[in-house]
């Protein structure tokens, strides 16, 4: 391969049957820009034939169509005195609670290649239309925001517009920009990226995945994940405990998760106490064998208490079948506001179990029931000490990768591999539970363990969704 003075750092995709995808990288950052060196993958034996393909993909370089002999930064320690102190970079945080990644890219340009211009765009990327309202960010405004829950740029739904925020970036001398948040986000960064190519400009563009619901396909986990699972837990201790005081107490408790019911499944389990876990990926049903009126309705006469953990997104069909879904109707980025399972799921409980459970009693008791709603509780909280050392690597490595020229690009760990994965890789897809695991114990089995909960599924429950991808 012929050695370039760029770095042209390449994302190796082994594909596996059946429909496994493992990711490597070269074993280097882009401080050592003049060797590649390529870690190995276990393979397991279905997956030893000599048929296995090997797919390189290339993330983009901003030399691939620049004339200009752009100089990019390998290694941010001996070419510190270099550096131009005139760039601009322009900070994009499109989600709330994104302040550790706006304290980390900032010290990692001012401290380790002396950029002393950065700026954060507010409002997400309407943002870009008002850079008089751009915000100066500097080692002192940003030193004690990890601390802080939310986001010093705020957020807002929709209002991008490629061609206007290109320009903005033009018109504003931006040679960086960084783009914070989920699919949606994501989808827009590659637009950008993409008019940048278009136009040949010098503009590097890179993406940092945050969304507490981990839906991004074949990154290990987003940062602030961990953080909501642990805050869940708490709320659902809450309702565990409210549950004990009273006779037939049950707690129940939502949690987000619109498409995937990580939050939930990782809660539920890392709780302990949850009798039933219900995800936007198994489709449940109340009466009958193996409903989940029946199974709550022996766990409160064994144990005088259930917890119930459901997510967002859960039995949404369920609801519409029923007639309780109204009309669909979307926020400003287009996603379809959810029907309220929370509220409607208590309802239906309330009335199918307390005259079952009244004439079980020799008191008369009926249900008591324990709603808890943490959502913004959950997500508005300064993220842990685990989420926090997180968002410092993922944001160091998005400078570095975009100071040495790439991008179009998402940032992340894959397969415990620091990556620089291309966005179209990931935009447009989903990650969501395996629900069945093939050749290993899926994690949602080990909740159908744990909560001795039917498992809902059918020998012909198959998925045939193009933009999804399992993860146990």
């Amino acid at each position: 391969m012929k050695k370039s003075k760029h770095l042209q750092l390449l994302l190796l995709l082994l594909l596996l049957p059946p429909k496994a995808w493992a990711f490597t990288t070269p074993a280097v950052t882009p401080r050592r820009a003049s060797s590649f060196e390529v870690s190995s993958v276990s393979k397991s034996s279905s997956s030893s034939s000599s048929s296995e393909l090997w797919k390189v993909e290339k993330v983009d370089h901003i030399s691939d169509w620049t004339t200009k002999n752009h100089k990019t930064y390998p290694n941010p320690l001996s070419l510190k005195d270099k550096i131009p102190s005139s760039w601009f970079v322009g900070l994009n945080d499109a989600c709330p609670g994104l302040n550790s990644v706006v304290r980390e890219v900032t010290m990692c340009l001012s401290r380790q290649y002396g950029v002393q211009k950065i700026k954060g765009i507010p409002a997400g990327y309407r943002g870009f239309l008002s850079p008089q309202k751009w915000i100066d960010l500097d080692e002192t405004v940003v030193k004690n925001l990890h601390n802080q829950g939310g986001s010093i740029l705020g957020s807002s739904r929709g209002g991008h517009d490629t061609d206007a925020i290109v320009e903005s970036l033009v018109n504003e001398g931006i040679n960086l920009l960084f783009v914070v948040g989920g699919d949606g986000t994501a989808r827009g960064a590659s637009k950008i990226a993409e008019e940048v190519k278009r136009r040949g400009l010098e503009i590097s563009v890179a993406c940092i995945p945050k969304t507490i619901d981990n839906d991004i396909v074949l990154i290990d986990r987003t940062f602030g994940f961990e953080t909501a699972v642990q805050a869940a837990c708490n709320a659902i201790n809450v309702a565990n405990t409210e549950a004990e005081g009273f006779p037939f107490g049950l707690g129940v408790v939502k949690v987000m998760g619109r498409n995937s019911g990580f939050i939930a499944m990782h809660s539920a389990l890392g709780s302990c106490v949850a009798d039933l876990c219900l995800v936007p990926e198994v489709d449940f049903y109340l009466d009958g064998p193996g409903g989940i009126v029946d199974h709550l309705y022996e766990r409160l006469l064994a144990n005088d208490k259930a917890v119930v953990v459901v997510a967002e997104g859960a039995g949404q069909k369920l609801m519409a079948d029923m007639g309780a879904a109204g009309k669909e109707v979307k926020d400003a980025s287009g996603n379809v506001l959810l029907d309220d399972i929370g509220p409607w799921l208590c309802k239906q409980l309330k009335q199918r179990l307390d005259e079952r459970l009244e004439k079980a009693s020799i008191h008369g008791d009926k249900l008591t029931l324990k709603y808890v709603d943490p959502s913004y509780m959950v997500r508005g909280i300064p993220p842990n000490t685990a989420d926090n050392l997180y968002c410092l690597q993922l944001a160091h490595n998005a400078v570095h990768g975009a100071m040495a020229g790439l991008t179009n690009f998402i940032v992340g760990s894959v397969n415990t591999k620091e990556c620089y994965v291309p966005i179209n890789l990931v935009a447009n897809k989903r990650n969501v539970i395996d629900t069945r695991g093939t050749d290993h114990q899926s994690l949602w089995e080990y909740v159908v363990f744990s909560t001795g909960q039917p498992s809902f599924q059918s020998n012909d429950d198959q998925r045939d969704d193009k933009d999804v991808i399992k993860a146990s």
